[in-house]
């Protein structure tokens, strides 16, 4: 993914008109993604906040859940269309790769439907 996508990604997420429609998609992208992985972990966005912050909490919750339901995050990994080299990243750079992912794939499929 270029880094204009990423920049762009980021700023939807920042974005404090219109960005509503964009963070529950990608809400719902992430929870069909994880569907039988793991029992759904309830996710409250609060928009007057740094969205990301919110994001990156709620995907370790996920990720935690996968594995206390005897999952593998690769399992994850694989319906978010990640590698496997991914889980060599720190939690942190892990948990950014899924949002930016998942992110991605909103952006792109609004981007190419619209058309």
């Amino acid at each position: 993914m270029k880094h204009t996508s990423i920049q762009r990604i980021v700023d939807l997420f920042h974005e404090k008109t219109d960005n509503v429609q964009f963070v529950e998609q990608t809400i719902a992208q992430i929870k069909k993604d994880s569907t039988g992985l793991c029992d759904p972990v309830e996710v409250n966005i609060d928009f007057q906040e740094d969205l990301i912050p919110q994001f990156r909490i709620w995907i370790a919750k996920i990720l935690n859940e996968i594995e206390r339901a005897g999952n593998s995050v690769l399992q994850f990994l694989y319906q978010v269309d990640l590698p496997e080299s991914e889980l060599t990243r720190s939690e942190l750079n892990l948990i950014d790769a899924i949002l930016f992912r998942e992110a991605q794939k909103v952006y792109f499929r609004n981007r190419y439907q619209s058309k």
